[in-house]
């Protein structure tokens, strides 16, 4: 048996299946059953005479106590769980309900159904991957941005690093040459003197 529910994974034939999880299967009353196909949330056609619940969806609000087996501490009933008449799975849903894709186990879908699933998950992918695609274009082009700037602040900055040392060199050359001049003129004026 597999959880009617859209998205749920419980199995109770499936290696991870835990003992405790029950399944139990749609009501007969019309109203409490239309109720339960709200929840599973499917948007594929599923016989409801034959698809089960399991008991991860439901409150413990929902069930019945066996106040026969409490009492007199049957060990053998203890796990066993009866769901009220009006009870509806409430728990562990998905999160918008009747906006899903179509179940995608292929329990109950026609060729015709499975083509379709398989045609939107196709254009699903296609257009996730235009998205990374541009978003990753994007990125490299804001990168190549970001290192255009560093560069030309880096010329800027090396553009004003070389005119200091142009400055540096000119000043200490003035004052080798004011030096030299002084020296000089120093030199002739003890000669004429």
């Amino acid at each position: 048996m597999r959880c009617a529910i859209y998205s749920c994974k419980n199995d109770n034939q499936s290696k991870g299946f835990k003992k405790n999880v029950m399944f139990f299967r749609f009501p007969r009353d019309k109203n409490t059953c239309q109720k339960w196909i709200v929840a599973c949330s499917r948007a594929d056609k599923f016989n409801e005479r034959y698809a089960h619940v399991c008991s991860v969806h439901f409150q413990p609000s929902d069930y019945k106590r066996d106040l026969k087996a409490e009492l007199l501490n049957y060990q053998r009933y203890k796990n066993k769980r009866l769901l009220k008449s009006e009870a509806v799975p409430t728990l562990s849903l998905p999160l918008k309900l009747g906006a899903v894709e179509p179940s995608t186990s292929g329990y109950h879908l026609t060729n015709n159904e499975k083509r379709k699933v398989r045609i939107a998950r196709r254009d699903n992918r296609r257009l996730i991957k235009t998205i990374l695609d541009k978003k990753s274009e994007n990125e490299s082009q804001n990168c190549v941005q970001r290192r255009r700037k560093v560069l030309i602040e880096g010329f800027k900055n090396h553009d004003a690093v070389q005119k200091r040392v142009k400055l540096r060199t000119r000043t200490s050359r003035n004052k080798f040459y004011s030096t030299y001049f002084k020296q000089l003129s120093s030199s002739i004026r003890t000669e004429i003197l």
